[in-house]
C-alpha cells in the first residue's frame, strides 16, 4: 500500500446515524476538484462545506460507502476542530486508530458555532444639511476611516442624518399649537408647539402619562413622541422627524452605494425605540431594502427534533440593535457597516416588522 500522497483526502459521514455523535472514516485518492467541491447535504437547502485538520501518519483503507458530505483535510494540526457551513462546528472526542486494517475513525459531536460579524464605524460625517448627497457622504466618510463597502455588507443608518438630507426639519416658531396640543402640554409641562409636532406626525394617540405620549406614526410604527426629537438638531427651536417613506430612503441608499461602487449591500435605516416589557431603549429598524427583515423558521426542527410552530426572528431589528453599541447618542457615529452577517436578500420592507392590530394583544 502506498503512502498517502494526497494534501486533501475524502471525508465521510454516517448517513444513518440518528445520534448526535457521528461516526467518520477518513480515505485516500480524492477527486482533482476536491478543493472546489462544494456539498449538499441531505434535507438541507444551502451548501456547507467541511474541513478537518488531522496529523496523519498512517496509510489509509480506502472505505467505500454512499458518502452525502464531502470535504478537503489538511494534514496540520492533530485533531483540532473542523467547521460546517457558517452554523455548525464539529468537535473531535475520540480519535479511534485501527493499525491492523490502517484506517482512523473519529468520532465528533455537533456543537453551536457562531459566526464571526463585524461593526464598524464610519466616523468623518460633515453636518449633514438639507438636500445633501448622503450616499456619496456615506462612502468618502468609509474612504477616510479606510474601509470600503463590500459586496453582502449591510449599512446601518441612523434616521436622523437620513431625515435631515431630506429636508424632515421643522422650526417650532412657525408652529401654532391647537387647542388639544395646549391642554396636553400644561398636564406634561412641555412646549404646546412640540406637542402640536407630535400630534400632526400621528395617525393615532395611544397612551400618555405626565411626561410622554406614545403614538402610533402614519408609518405604523408604536413609539414615544411619533419619532419628533430635538436631539442632535442645531437650533434651539428646531426638531426632526421620521422620513415619509423610510423604505424608499433605504431604496434610494442602496442604489446609489451601487452606483458609486458597484457593490449590492442591504440598507437598514434605525431609530431608537423604547419597549413594551422592558427599560432602556434599542435601535430599531424603520426602513429596510436589500434583505428580508424577518428569518421565519416555523416547520423546521429545533436540535431536539421538535418542530418550530412560532419563531420568526426580526434579523432587521437585531442588526439594528447591534449597530447601536457604536452608534450611542453622543460618539458622532450616524453609520455603522455589518460584515460577516448572514441574512436573506430580498426585497424586504420595514413594514413586515410592524405587528397587525388585530393580532397585537397590547392595543
Amino acid at each position: 500500500m502506498q503512502p498517502l500522497a494526497a494534501f486533501f483526502i475524502l471525508l465521510f459521514v454516517n448517513p444513518h446515524s440518528v445520534s448526535p455523535i457521528h461516526q467518520l472514516l477518513l480515505t485516500q485518492d480524492p477527486p482533482a476538484s476536491i478543493t472546489s467541491f462544494v456539498p449538499h447535504p441531505p434535507g438541507t437547502q444551502s451548501a456547507r462545506s467541511l474541513t478537518l485538520q488531522a496529523l496523519l501518519s498512517q496509510p489509509l483503507n480506502r472505505q467505500h460507502s454512499q458518502i452525502p458530505w464531502c470535504a478537503g483535510i489538511s494534514r496540520t494540526d492533530p485533531f483540532s476542530t473542523f467547521r460546517s457551513g457558517e452554523h455548525t462546528k464539529w468537535s473531535v472526542v475520540r480519535p479511534l486508530f485501527s493499525l491492523s486494517s490502517r484506517s482512523l475513525s473519529l468520532s465528533i459531536r455537533r456543537v453551536t458555532q457562531t459566526a464571526e460579524i463585524r461593526l464598524i464605524a464610519i466616523r468623518h460625517l460633515p453636518e449633514i444639511l438639507p438636500g445633501d448627497d448622503l450616499g456619496s457622504l456615506i462612502v468618502n466618510a468609509a474612504r477616510e476611516t479606510g474601509v470600503r463597502l463590500a459586496e453582502g455588507d449591510v449599512l446601518v443608518i441612523a434616521q436622523k442624518i437620513v431625515s435631515k438630507s431630506e429636508g424632515r426639519l421643522v422650526s417650532l416658531a412657525a408652529v401654532t399649537p391647537s387647542p388639544q396640543a395646549l391642554e396636553i402640554a400644561e398636564k406634561q409641562n412641555r412646549d404646546p408647539r412640540l406637542i402640536e409636532v407630535i400630534l400632526s406626525e400621528s395617525a393615532h394617540l395611544l397612551r400618555r402619562d405626565a411626561h410622554v405620549l406614545i403614538t402610533e406614526t402614519r408609518h405604523g410604527f408604536v413609539c414615544a413622541n411619533a419619532g419628533v426629537d430635538k436631539s442632535n438638531v442645531r437650533g434651539d427651536d428646531m426638531v426632526s422627524l421620521l422620513p415619509v417613506a423610510p423604505d424608499e430612503s433605504a431604496q434610494q441608499l442602496r442604489q446609489r452605494i451601487r452606483d458609486l461602487l458597484g457593490v449590492s449591500v442591504a440598507v437598514i435605516i434605525t431609530d431608537t425605540f423604547g419597549r413594551a416589557w422592558r427599560e432602556g431603549l434599542t435601535n430599531a429598524a424603520i426602513g429596510v431594502a436589500g434583505m428580508n427583515p424577518l428569518k421565519d423558521y416555523r416547520g423546521e426542527k429545533d436540535d431536539c427534533g421538535r418542530e418550530l410552530s412560532a419563531t420568526v426572528l426580526a434579523v432587521a431589528d437585531e442588526i439594528a440593535a447591534a449597530s447601536g453599541l457604536l452608534m450611542q447618542k453622543n460618539a458622532r457615529v450616524p453609520v455603522v457597516i455589518v460584515r460577516g452577517c448572514q441574512y436573506e436578500p430580498g426585497n424586504g420592507s420595514a413594514q413586515q416588522l410592524i405587528r397587525a392590530r388585530e393580532r397585537d394583544l397590547f392595543r
